[in-house]
């Protein structure tokens, strides 16, 4: 057993573009709301888009991890 790896890791990783969340979120504000969009708000759009992405039953067993560009977690479901 000494020859076997302790862990072992399988990956599916969904990148999504924040400025297009961003405009999206923006286009469907009232006028009224203003112009500055937050992170809790792009996160929001991103938890829905992972339950449809990554929505898989073998995902529902698992913790999903969410991390920016630099590979920093910034949240997690």
């Amino acid at each position: 057993m000494s020859d076997l790896p302790e862990r072992i890791t399988a990956m599916r990783t969904v990148t999504y573009d924040v400025q297009t969340i961003v405009q999206d979120i923006l286009n469907n504000r009232a006028e009224d709301e203003g112009d500055e969009v937050t992170l809790d708000e792009v996160m929001g759009v991103i938890e829905e888009y992972i339950y449809d992405d990554l929505g898989s039953p073998i995902t529902r067993l698992r913790e999903i991890t969410i991390q920016d560009e630099n590979g920093y977690e910034i949240g997690g479901l």
